[in-house]
């Protein structure tokens, strides 16, 4: 009688546990990423809302094999399209094939733990892995979650960067002006939900519609004023480029024009971020202070 009730203890144990998917490349898998993209060739921002998934083919470089990465850049992820980035999976690493070298790099490393360190590819910079801990998504499981000591990255095991998902900028630690991975899902159900904001280009082309933001002057020498016409209250920051902030401020739905001081700030290129109440990114500018 004993060994029974033991069994059926252990058996309800059993099915309460939840199993954690940890693999990165899963073709079950798909990411939503928005951002507003600074491009430094044409210093100029793009609004971009990407899907993205894992080929269901896998393709073979230097006897490895990889899986490319679909992106969609409509609602819903319709018409998925081949871009020229492919990863392989080993263990806990997770590496993207070089075409100009011919090599694989380095794309994350689960496995490290507080104290380790991890190379960037492209500049060979070392960064340090200052916390590891778990999070909890919406399947019920936790997932290790590894922070680095550059302020901007920071990785969950199984779903890759909670800045950028799985895309890939080559340039590790460098923030993106305004990306952010939005949600992650696994069998078109929602695994990973940042900030409960999951929204599609639809409602954010809508909310752009609704703000009206306008900055001047700039480049700048002491006073940056910020003129909004909108339905909702913002809060407002300046950064720097390595992410850290300098300013905060409001914006109220019913002032006209905002004045930042910039007097004490160095000379440089910083970025003006203005955010709603529950976190969305609104609108983004690069700001030069002279």
């Amino acid at each position: 009688m004993k060994n029974t009730i033991l069994l059926l203890f252990m058996t309800t144990l059993a099915l309460n546990v939840v199993s954690q998917d940890t693999k990165l490349i899963n073709t079950k898998k798909q990411w939503n990423v928005f951002g507003l993209l600074y491009n430094h060739n044409t210093e100029e921002y793009t609004h971009s809302d990407h899907r993205l998934k894992f080929a269901e083919d896998s393709v073979i470089f230097n006897g490895q094999k990889y899986y490319n990465i679909l992106e969609s850049l409509e609602e819903n992820g319709k018409n998925f399209t081949a871009t020229d980035i492919y990863y392989s999976e080993v263990g806990q690493k997770v590496y993207r094939y070089d075409q100009e070298l011919d090599s694989s790099l380095l794309v994350f490393d689960f496995s490290l733990e507080v104290g380790d360190t991890f190379q960037e590819s492209v500049y060979g910079i070392i960064y340090n892995v200052v916390k590891v801990d778990s999070i909890l998504l919406e399947d019920g499981a936790y997932y290790k979650h590894i922070f680095f000591d550059c302020m901007v990255e920071n990785w969950i095991e199984g779903y890759g960067s909670y800045v950028r998902g799985v895309i890939d900028f080559r340039d590790f630690c460098v923030y993106d002006y305004g990306l952010e991975l939005v949600c992650a899902y696994l069998d078109d159900e929602i695994i990973l939900n940042h900030r409960d904001s999951c929204w599609g280009s639809i409602t954010q082309t809508k909310e752009f519609e609704i703000y009206n933001v306008e900055v001047s002057p700039n480049p700048i020498s002491n006073q940056l004023n910020v003129s909004y016409k909108g339905n909702k209250n913002l809060i407002g920051s300046v950064i720097e480029t390595n992410g850290r902030t300098t300013k905060r401020f409001e914006l109220n739905n019913d002032t006209s024009v905002t004045y930042i001081n910039m007097k004490e700030l160095s000379s440089g290129m910083y970025i003006l971020l203005l955010k709603d109440l529950n976190g969305k990114l609104i609108y983004s500018e690069k700001i030069i202070k002279l």
